[in-house]
């Protein structure tokens, strides 16, 4: 029985099928004889150039126009879906990419409120692997600056936009004030656009300077100054450390402990934990364990560590202000009974010499002097 498909006789070549062209309709009259009458006879681009006065570009803008193409079809990706195969921002009022919560039904099947499916990469552990960056090149120094700085801008516009957002869905001064800071973050840690995560930096981070400024903690979690968005002490933990010891990389020095003593290039830091809750008054006896102990590791070894200083400022979004202070070295560690009656462990840190002056004593000057200029 033959096949019911024919096959193609090799001995005659294929049929070509004929291409089908859209016709091409002729100008009108009155349009032929205005471009006869106006157009002169010269390109394009060279009747522009002649028409309009177009001035250079230089390179600086084009750096410029290219952030803000790369920074626009970041925000079209994170917050756009693909309609008629051609990519378009949500609307305001659409959540589309929140994931919607499971709904347990009476039979025990479990239905989703919406039929978008979100899948959420799987997040890297930060790594254990200790480095310190050292003798960069200027045009190394220049291109992690500039990294800092775009990721500034991203958390940034980020921020603007989720904050505006959540105020748009519930009103504005209803409740909590909104978190897009916090939103912000854990988007781009869901996209992988947090920095510094392959490495634990040991000392300096390259881009950051001393006396930067951030506005929210979250920020500092971003850019990999410190890693912790809670707590005070970060540092390599056992289980991380190739040597079986914890060692601190950075403190967040801000008042939070009674005990604590800040004489700006000295400092006496309270080791964290046995606190009650929502107060800086202790009330059980700390331990030497995690933080506590990583700092009594990085005095042994010679370690340093970054300080970043809280300080309060009532014009800030979230009332205080980050400012990285530079490297300081615990030289001596002690326990010792708080003004609680509690025991606490201390730690003296002294600023490391050669550096530049403390963001954090610029800033206190400035407030001074701004004080000082409205009173007559």
């Amino acid at each position: 029985m033959g096949s019911l498909v024919p096959f193609q006789d090799l001995n005659y070549p294929p049929l070509t099928t004929p291409k089908i062209e859209p016709k091409i309709e002729p100008l009108d009259e009155f349009y032929q004889q205005y471009q006869q009458n106006q157009q002169p006879h010269l390109s394009n681009a060279t009747f522009l150039q002649s028409q309009l006065p177009v001035h250079e570009i230089s390179q600086e803008e084009q750096q410029v126009y290219a952030e803000f193409h790369r920074i626009s079809e970041m925000f079209r990706s994170a917050f756009g879906k693909k309609r008629n195969g051609e990519l378009q921002v949500l609307h305001n009022d659409e959540l589309s990419i929140v994931p919607q919560p499971l709904l347990q039904q009476m039979d025990g099947r479990v239905s989703n409120s919406s039929s978008a499916i979100v899948v959420k990469k799987a997040m890297k552990h930060r790594s254990g692997e200790m480095v310190r960056v050292t003798d960069l090149g200027i045009e190394d120094q220049i291109y992690f600056r500039d990294l800092v700085r775009r990721t500034r801008m991203m958390y940034e516009s980020l921020r603007i936009y989720l904050h505006q957002e959540e105020e748009n869905v519930r009103g504005s001064g209803f409740g909590k004030r909104a978190r897009g800071d916090l939103k912000a973050a854990t988007l781009m840690k869901d996209r992988s656009l947090w920095l510094n995560r392959d490495k634990r930096i040991i000392g300096s981070i390259p881009g950051v300077f001393i006396g930067d400024v951030f506005f929210f903690r979250m920020e500092l979690c971003v850019i990999g100054l410190h890693g912790h968005a809670q707590a005070g002490i970060d540092y390599v933990p056992v289980s991380q450390s190739s040597s079986g010891e914890p060692v601190a990389t950075s403190i967040i020095v801000s008042g939070g402990y009674e005990d604590d003593e800040d004489a700006g290039d000295v400092i006496i830091y309270t080791g964290h934990g046995g606190q009650s809750r929502n107060s800086v008054r202790q009330c059980v006896h700390q331990k030497l364990e995690g933080g506590n102990r990583a700092l009594e590791r990085s005095k042994y070894y010679g370690i340093e560590v970054r300080v970043i200083r809280g300080v309060k400022c009532d014009t800030a979004p979230a009332g205080k202000i980050y400012i990285y202070d530079g490297l300081y070295k615990v030289t001596d560690c002690w326990f010792d009974i708080g003004k609680s009656g509690f025991g606490v462990y201390k730690y003296k840190i002294v600023r490391m010499p050669n550096q530049p002056e403390m963001g954090s004593t610029v800033f206190k000057f400035l407030c001074g002097v701004e004080k000082k200029s409205f009173v007559y």
